[in-house]
């Protein structure tokens, strides 16, 4: 039997050195994060290897992973992700990914219904107006103008 289900936001230990991919990775729309490792090369070994992040991913999400980062296909629309070589990876690279964290957080938070109408400094009713307000202040920031 298989249940419908959600995504939640889940928080689980990732490798210092690969949790600013696994973090972007988990902003894409149907891309979903399974295991990773920053790798072991420079650290010695018999058998180094690269930073790397199983992921599955829907079929419409494949073009834009392919762009960003090399792949390693397991089977149809699984595999193993990669660090672009020779790319290099900074915080402003991230800026995207948290840009759209901030979004997820106050459509969440937006989507709440106060339970006490009539309350004028009810936290909530502020919670939804200021979680608006920042919605249209990142659009303003990307340069999408009014949502």
């Amino acid at each position: 039997m298989t249940h419908k289900t959600v995504r939640v936001l889940v928080w689980a230990d990732i490798d210092e050195g690969i949790a600013g991919m696994v973090r972007y990775l988990n902003t894409i729309p149907g891309v979903t994060t399974h295991a990773s490792c920053q790798g072991t090369i420079g650290e010695g070994g018999a058998e180094p290897y690269r930073p790397q992040v199983m992921a599955s991913w829907a079929p419409e999400s494949g073009k834009r992973l392919a762009e960003e980062f090399d792949i390693t296909p397991m089977g149809e629309c699984w595999g193993y992700l990669h660090p672009r070589e020779g790319k290099p990876r900074t915080s402003i690279d991230e800026l995207p990914a948290v840009r759209s964290a901030i979004s997820f957080i106050l459509d969440e938070v937006a989507r709440r219904r106060c339970d006490s109408p009539g309350v004028a400094d009810c936290v909530r009713c502020n919670s939804i107006f200021l979680a608006k307000k920042m919605k249209e202040f990142l659009g303003h920031a990307a340069g999408e103008g009014d949502r």
